[in-house]
């Protein structure tokens, strides 16, 4: 009878810090942006319409990439560090948090005489080919609310 009730309070425990081990997902990919499944209201920027990742050991690097081939680099911790960095007259503070399979981004975003906050969540769909990206940005003149699809490229031949 003893050993039955360790059992049932033992297992779930057991579970809980085997379901915490599991890796989390990887962003890594070439992601065009999909607008007929996005549904994009008045951002202070307009999202890019293609995005590089390469997600490593809780390191993301990205590179949201706009037409004339306009780069902007982008770099967070996926463990709750947070990063700053700089690109263009925009200077960006950046802490992300995991929230199970999702990944929370908080960017306080600055430039001369302008300044936003955006919270993303970014989530892979089952099969790795879909990133979501819930984003919520807040301005001194109100909030808006946008869900951007983004669809995984194959990688060329040979790489």
């Amino acid at each position: 009878m003893r050993i039955t009730i360790a059992f049932r309070l033992i297992l779930p425990l057991f579970a809980l810090c085997v379901s915490g081990l599991a890796a989390e997902p990887d962003f890594t990919g070439h992601w065009i942006l999909d607008e007929s499944r996005s549904e994009i209201h008045a951002l202070p920027l307009r999202p890019a319409p293609e995005l590089r990742v390469d997600h490593k050991a809780g390191t993301v690097q990205c590179e949201a990439i706009t037409p004339g081939e306009s780069r902007h680099p982008c770099h967070f911790s996926t463990e709750g560090r947070e990063v700053r960095s700089k690109g263009g007259d925009w200077t960006v503070s950046t802490k992300a948090k995991w929230e199970g399979a999702a990944l929370l981004l908080n960017s306080i975003k600055t430039a001369p005489r302008r300044q936003h906050t955006e919270m993303d969540r970014w989530k892979l769909s089952r099969d790795g080919s879909t990133l979501t990206i819930r984003r919520v940005v807040i301005t001194l003149h109100g909030e808006m609310e946008s869900t951007l699809v983004y669809e995984k490229q194959a990688p060329a031949p040979g790489r």
